[in-house]
């Protein structure tokens, strides 16, 4: 608490009170929050990005439960081995669970946030985020499983090729 008093009164760092609940940010951060976004971008998010490393913050902020599940038994994962929060405008709306192998970008599953309808505008960016993902990993082919939402899916093909 005392270094982060003396942070703040340095400003270098600066309180932010979100929804009743204290947080400490860099200006610079909240600069780049005050910016103007992308409109229709989506990103997948590594377990491990800093964005992340608040798990109880991203649950009060975004009401998304996430938990790095690489280190449980396969038995007990919920989501799955290695599993990407995907962030779409200003809210988690998705995660899944991939892994490349021999060129082969394979998504185990796909997984909607509960309460997310994805409209065309989100299918269009989600498209655009497997491409960018694809070219990202060096994958030469994408492999889809069984049981996806064709919408989901015609984006996923979309964007893989």
């Amino acid at each position: 608490k005392r270094v982060i008093t003396k942070l703040v009164n340095r400003g270098e760092l600066v309180p932010a009170e979100v929804e009743g609940v204290l947080f400490h940010a860099l200006p610079e951060t909240l600069e780049t929050l005050d910016s103007a976004q992308p409109a229709n971008c989506m990103i997948f998010l590594a377990p491990l990005d800093q964005f992340m490393w608040d798990r109880k913050a991203v649950a009060h902020l975004f009401d998304f439960d996430y938990i790095w599940e690489v280190y449980k038994p396969e038995k007990d994962r919920k989501w799955g081995y290695y599993v990407l929060p995907v962030f779409y405008q200003d809210r988690l709306v998705a995660r899944f669970d991939s892994r490349l192998k021999g060129g082969v970008w394979n998504l185990y599953k796909w997984y909607w946030e509960a309460g997310v309808t994805p409209d065309a505008d989100m299918l269009s960016a989600l498209e655009r985020a497997v491409s960018s993902f694809k070219a990202y990993l060096g994958a030469e082919k994408v492999k889809l499983p069984s049981g996806m939402d064709k919408p989901t899916k015609d984006a996923w093909r979309a964007g893989a090729k």
